[in-house]
């Protein structure tokens, strides 16, 4: 689960975050700590610093200009589809606030509708585990059904619909057309019933 998202200058000036309730953690000392850390790996010709994993999250970060964005999921998360959100996350920060300038201070509120991005993330990553706990090819509905069995939150198939598009142009999961309905399934699964007839030899 996507827990918590840091943003900020490269040289630890906070600029967003998206603190989960009762982390208790300051984003502001956050940042300038993984500012520093970041800075730190640079000076020991490390590069650029990934990730990092923790007893209880995973931290995924990614450098875009002047501006670190950091991701924070549980650690048995799964890293790909925790990239994957990393990047949209990026994109669609840079495209909403284009002009941001390290000199010019912006208060945090100008950012307020970024969590709305946040929250159909959250979705994005649920439908994901959705479909990979099974082996069977949903419909929407099904995966609707499924949905608010693990997590005990409605959600709408519209929803569902514009995730599940996230995924299949991430490369994450796969669609069969079957029956005219369109499936998914978990990328790298069999379709079933298929079967391969090999002609015999004549001797």
């Amino acid at each position: 689960m996507l827990r918590n998202v840091i943003i900020f200058w490269i040289h630890g000036t906070m600029v967003y975050s998206h603190m989960e309730e009762g982390e208790g953690k300051d984003p502001n000392i956050v940042s300038g700590f993984l500012s520093a850390f970041s800075n730190f790996a640079k000076e020991l010709g490390e590069g650029e610093i990934k990730s990092i994993n923790m007893h209880r999250h995973m931290i995924l970060m990614g450098i875009e200009g002047k501006l670190c964005f950091t991701t924070w999921f549980d650690q048995d998360d799964d890293e790909l589809q925790g990239k994957l959100i990393l990047e949209h996350i990026i994109e669609a920060f840079l495209a909403m606030y284009p002009n941001l300038n390290p000199k010019i201070p912006v208060e945090l509120t100008a950012f307020e509708n970024f969590n709305e991005i946040l929250e159909e993330m959250n979705h994005i990553k649920n439908v994901y585990e959705v479909i990979e706990s099974t082996s069977k090819i949903l419909i929407i509905p099904e995966i609707q059904k499924m949905y608010e069995e693990k997590f005990g939150i409605n959600i709408s198939p519209a929803k569902i619909w514009l995730a599940l598009n996230f995924l299949i142009k991430s490369d994450a999961i796969r669609t069969v057309k079957e029956n005219n309905q369109i499936r998914y399934r978990k990328k790298g699964e069999l379709l079933k019933g298929l079967s391969l007839k090999f002609k015999k030899k004549v001797a």
